[in-house]
């Protein structure tokens, strides 16, 4: 059983992080859409995703944080950064600045090794 007190830090910690990530969703703009991109392979972009998850367990990034501000489903989150399924670019790019928007740094295509 949880004590009053275990009770009321719960309550207070679930607030704060509701707040924060409010604040995240009000302060999040995404960059402009990335036209003409570059074609890469399937394998490619299944490893690109798997870095992204590598960065956003590194960062302490929640897959629910990057649900809320990309609209995609946890279940569809989990999937991207696993690699079993190989997304669109743009796709890519959603999450990358989804990951931009919440660890307040600027991680580009440059640190993801797309080689095969």
């Amino acid at each position: 059983m949880y004590s009053k007190l275990n009770l009321i830090l719960i309550s207070e910690l679930s607030s704060r992080i509701r707040i924060a990530t409010e604040r995240i969703k009000n302060d999040y703009k995404p960059k402009k859409k990335i036209v003409n991109c570059q074609e890469v392979s399937k394998e490619q972009s299944k490893k690109a995703c798997q870095q992204l998850g590598k960065i956003v367990t590194e960062e302490g990034i929640t897959r629910a944080a990057i649900s809320e501000l990309t609209g995609f489903t946890r279940s569809n989150v989990s999937r991207l950064f696993s690699g079993r399924y190989s997304p669109s670019l743009t796709i890519v790019y959603t999450a990358l600045n989804a990951i931009n928007g919440l660890s307040g740094k600027n991680y580009g295509l440059k640190d993801i090794d797309l080689s095969e």
